[in-house]
């Protein structure tokens, strides 16, 4: 009687290959769906506390910064209201005279040369001016407006009874957007004499706006008025956007809502935005990140799990390669030992290790 049966090696070979084969293919496939299911949940996950920590974020910089734009308004107000208050000022008041700019030309000079000084110091106002009780501008730093009216004015007829701000309106002189601060100009005896009124200037109120702390190096922060143009936040922002800005943030925030979310900037860049509608200001406030910026931690996050998946793949593969080839040598020695069946016992003279002894069980032959 004849024990096993012997397979030719050709046939060996291509049975061992085939089955190496699918091993390490369905092993890989395993892997790398593993690998690219776990790397996919880690990125949502940090993705979604990313974009609740911008949002937080945003939300503290935009409420800082609200209480900002209104100080620097109100510290115009407090200064034009000292200003029209200070005895100097009240004194050559009362030589103010529309019929002919000034009754007095000393008084003139005085509130010229105050005007100058005022200007040095006080950068924050771009231009200062006192209207007569007809609304004509009987001075102003801008000489070429002098002699005008400006009896429409909103700020010059609230400001005859009060420290006053008209809030962001369009400028009929220079067509921009204007913020106008206007007092009553009282003189000694205490009669009203006309208004003291002065333009801020914006540009000093865009250092307010664009200070970047806490905003990363993407954010940005800019005020639209209700028509959508851009108030402050303008010199980071190309003129051919300074107009009619749309945004999903920017109409919502006009429309008096407050929030958060995600959606295109001006400029067609995916980014993370808070917006609030200040309306005592009649200003919307939008401060915004960049997406690619404010995501960026996740992307890395998934990034090194892949890397780190990729590598214990090929290492894992390599190892059941090698593990696999070395179980293969041995059953091809086992099958070169034509006789030892015959000969010896499997446990005293197979050449086989006793860990792979199944392998080469004798069963006897069918002839």
């Amino acid at each position: 009687m004849k024990y096993g049966r012997q397979i030719p090696t050709a046939q060996f070979m291509r049975i061992r290959n085939s089955l190496l084969t699918q091993l390490i293919t369905r092993f890989l496939l395993t892997m790398l769906l593993s690998v690219i299911v776990v790397s996919g949940v880690a990125f949502w996950q940090a993705r979604n506390a990313l974009q609740r920590a911008a949002f937080e974020q945003l939300e503290v910089a935009a409420l800082i910064k609200t209480d900002e734009i209104d100080n620097w308004i109100e510290n115009q107000e407090d200064f034009l209201a000292f200003l029209a208050r200070s005895q100097e000022v009240q004194r050559h008041a009362r030589f103010i005279d529309s019929a002919d700019l000034f009754a007095d030309l000393a008084a003139y000079h005085f509130f010229e040369n105050l005007f100058v000084d005022v200007l040095e110091r006080q950068p924050e106002l771009e231009e200062v001016f006192i209207l007569s009780l007809d609304s004509q501008i009987v001075i102003s730093t801008n000489s070429t407006i002098e002699g005008t009216y400006q009896i429409d004015a909103t700020y010059f007829a609230e400001g005859q009874t009060d420290t006053v701000v008209q809030e962001v309106y369009i400028s009929p002189a220079t067509g921009e957007p204007t913020i106008t601060v206007a007092t009553p100009l009282i003189d000694n005896s205490g009669f009203l004499r006309g208004v003291l009124a002065a333009h801020l200037n914006l540009n000093e109120l865009d250092e307010v706006v664009l200070e970047r702390a806490g905003l990363g190096e993407t954010g940005e922060a800019y005020l639209v008025d209700s028509l959508n143009n851009l108030v402050a936040g303008r010199p980071a922002v190309p003129t051919a956007f300074n107009r009619g800005v749309q945004t999903e943030g920017i109409n919502a925030a006009i429309q008096g809502q407050d929030g958060m979310g995600l959606y295109n900037n001006y400029m067609g860049v995916p980014v993370v935005g808070v917006y609030f509608w200040i309306e005592e200001r009649h200003l919307a406030l939008l401060v915004e990140m960049y997406q690619d910026e404010a995501f960026l931690p996740a992307r890395q996050l998934a990034g090194t799990v892949i890397i780190v998946g990729i590598i214990a793949t090929a290492v894992m593969t390599f190892s059941i390669s090698y593990t696999t080839r070395k179980l293969s040598a041995r059953l091809r020695n086992c099958r070169r030992q034509p006789d030892w069946s015959r000969r010896a016992t499997l446990t005293r003279r197979c050449p086989c290790n006793r860990r792979t002894k199944w392998v080469c069980w004798p069963r006897p032959s069918t002839r």
